[in-house]
């Protein structure tokens, strides 16, 4: 609904700093907003080699990597709707220069019009650029830019829940009546709303935009030694003018305030690692040394509509009559303008790697992944009125990883591994109810076994890992009004996932996950032992491709999605159902050849039941699922 991505890895959502990267450079930030058109592929980054990359989350993180140049000519241009009258235009094109000395790449993105949720208008463009320059054959120095905005007007409203109960206001407050007091607690969520019916103020909005800029470096220096080196920088700001929404004991009636923020975002990130290539004995060597690191700074003002002691006004909105909330003219309190501009920042982060690792091959079948990671983490907080250093918090450690791995056959790799990270602590979300809200928290140690089975079998390859993991716990504790770390939690789980080709006419691609989680200790006695919020014990994707033997370029695509239920909350007495959703398409491929250019056809009907589901949105947020929608494309490549 609002742009952002999050990614969740084994039961743990990539909202962690350190968890994000573009090009293998850190940022330190999951609050941007990413444009899947100017991305070449995206990785998890986990298990024998997440060592490599420092800190970050448990579980993993995700690595965005930006196309790159092509070294013969490419031109595709893509026309289209996404849903509803939501239409766009996008073109990626790349060539040589100069003989392929030089390379490049271009990405522009127009996207406008009526999303598949009424009342929601969007825009989005995007212009993206790379390019190489082959120095030498052995020099390789690598550039990308890029520029992006996004705005969302009618943003939908999550349904706010929190800790132990998800409050309920008495269904007689009115429109702009003051109440701060919670009347009862309800202990299940009514039937999930119409998934394509906007529910809050049509004035509303989600403002992005965001800048990045990179370099990087490949350099073999001879037979033995190789160099690899980047930079990033991105620039991120979003303006906001959204609300919480609560359930009332009238399954009819909610309530929502009204909320408008500005924030500011500016990382820079670096890496340079050097890769030895060299024998001792009967043993290869690659031994990898190198420091990662970025620095973060944020900015961010919010206010809240209310009068002039900062309470809350409560406004309704009926279920049956969405007019109600869609007209409520928020203008009239020009909240955006009141925030005034940014003065100080608000807080800072700091995290450098220094790492050496070594992978150790002997004979043809065994292999040992050995690495050591000494990490810094700082986070600092400031008053944003005076610039006042509040608190800080800075913590270092070496942290180990060991990979064994046996080829029993050359197609099959079975392998055990351990691996400790720091990763910094959560930033504490923008909220009144939390006293020590915009605070980094401090960085927490966390720890991972795997063991698992990695397979090619036919076209197929084919995983499978079980993997403990143990981390700090993190959560809103409302009886100290703070959000807290206290005690720690263990996942436990197997993974299973597979992709290529069945037969020369079906491709898959999918995996399972099977969790258990569990509070293993907290200072709240009765949490102990439930399992966390958000975390299901069952997850599950898959995706295909049949080539119809009838028509030649001619495939039919689809999708299955599950995810079982999940706690909203730590005491385990409030759930969302478990939801499944699928997808089909079509695709049909002209390939022109020598006569002309290739077309390419496209029908995608996502969530093709309109399977009405909530999902965790963060922050403690309930959020609607997207609705059906139906997109049609067509691209011509020559």
């Amino acid at each position: 609904h609002n742009f952002q991505h999050t990614v969740n890895v084994r039961g743990f959502a990539t909202a962690g700093s350190g968890s994000v990267r573009f090009n293998g450079v850190p940022t330190g930030n999951n609050s941007v907003a990413t444009f899947m058109e100017e991305m070449g592929s995206v990785e998890v980054i986990s298990g024998l080699s997440g060592f490599l990359y420092g800190s970050g989350n448990a579980g993993g993180s995700i690595n965005y990597n930006f196309k790159r140049p092509v070294y013969e000519y490419m031109n595709k241009l893509k026309v289209g709707t996404y849903g509803n009258r939501l239409f766009f235009g996008h073109a990626d094109l790349g060539g040589p220069i100069g003989g392929g000395t030089l390379a490049y790449r271009v990405n522009v993105l127009a996207q406008k019009g009526e999303a598949p949720v009424k009342d929601q208008h969007l825009e989005r463009e995007l212009f993206s650029a790379a390019l190489d320059w082959n120095v030498t054959e052995d020099l390789l120095l690598q550039f990308n830019a890029s520029y992006g905005e996004i705005k969302l007007r009618g943003r939908q409203g999550g349904f706010y829940v929190e800790d132990d109960n998800l409050h309920a206001f008495h269904p007689t407050v009115t429109v702009g009546q003051e109440n701060s007091t919670y009347m009862t607690r309800l202990t299940s969520i009514r039937d999930t709303p119409d998934p394509a019916q906007l529910y809050m103020p049509t004035d509303t909005f989600n403002n992005y935009n965001t800048t990045n800029a990179g370099l990087g470096l490949k350099y073999k220096i001879n037979d033995r030694f190789n160099l690899r080196a980047a930079a990033a920088y991105n620039d991120f700001e979003r303006e906001m003018l959204w609300g919480n929404m609560f359930f009332t004991t009238d399954p009819d009636i909610y309530k929502y305030d009204v909320r408008a923020a500005k924030m500011f975002y500016k990382t820079k990130g670096a890496y340079a690692y050097l890769d030895a290539a060299f024998e001792t004995g009967p043993l290869e060597h690659k031994l990898t040394v190198g420091a990662s690191g970025y620095g973060l700074d944020v900015f961010s003002q919010s206010l809240t509509l209310g009068p002039g002691g900062g309470n809350l006004f409560y406004f309704t909105g009926r279920f049956s009559d969405p007019s109600l909330a869609l007209n409520t003219n928020l203008n009239q309190y020009d909240l955006v303008r009141r925030i005034g501009p940014r003065q100080h920042k608000n807080s800072d982060a700091l995290n450098y790697n220094l790492i050496i690792g070594d992978d150790i091959k002997f004979g043809e079948r065994w292999e040992l992944l050995a690495g050591l990671n000494y990490s810094t983490i700082r986070n600092r907080n400031y008053n944003a009125a005076t610039g006042a250093l509040t608190r800080k918090y800075e913590e270092s450690a070496l942290t180990p990883s060991f990979a064994l791995l046996f080829k029993p056959v050359p197609a099959v790799t079975a392998y055990l591994s351990y691996i400790e990270s720091l990763e910094a602590g959560s930033s504490v979300p923008d909220q009144p109810q939390w006293s020590n809200r915009n605070e980094n928290l401090p960085p927490l140690r966390s720890e991972q076994y795997e063991a698992g089975v990695k397979a090619e079998v036919g076209g197929m390859f084919l995983t499978a890992a079980l993997y403990q993991l143990d981390k700090g716990l993190q959560f809103g504790d409302r009886a100290r009004g703070m959000y807290v770390q206290d005690g720690r939690q263990r996942h436990r789980g197997l993974e299973l996932t597979g992709r290529g080709k069945i037969t020369d006419g079906l491709t898959l691609m999918g995996g399972l996950n099977f969790l258990d989680a569990e509070i293993l200790k907290t200072g709240t006695a009765a949490y102990v032992g439930k399992t966390p919020s958000y975390v299901p014990k069952f997850a599950g994707k898959v995706y295909a491709e049949y080539e119809l033997p009838f028509l030649d370029g001619l495939a039919l695509t689809g999708g299955l999605n599950y995810l079982g239920k999940v706690y909203t909350n730590s005491a385990n007495n409030l759930q969302i159902p478990a939801f499944a959703t699928g997808d089909l398409g079509l695709r049909l491929t002209i390939d022109g050849g020598e006569l002309g250019p290739k077309m390419i056809y496209r029908l995608n009907v996502n969530n093709v039941t309109n399977q009405a589901y909530w999902y965790g949105g963060g922050n403690s947020h309930l959020q609607a699922g997207q609705p059906r929608s139906v997109a049609l494309s067509a691209e011509i490549q020559f």
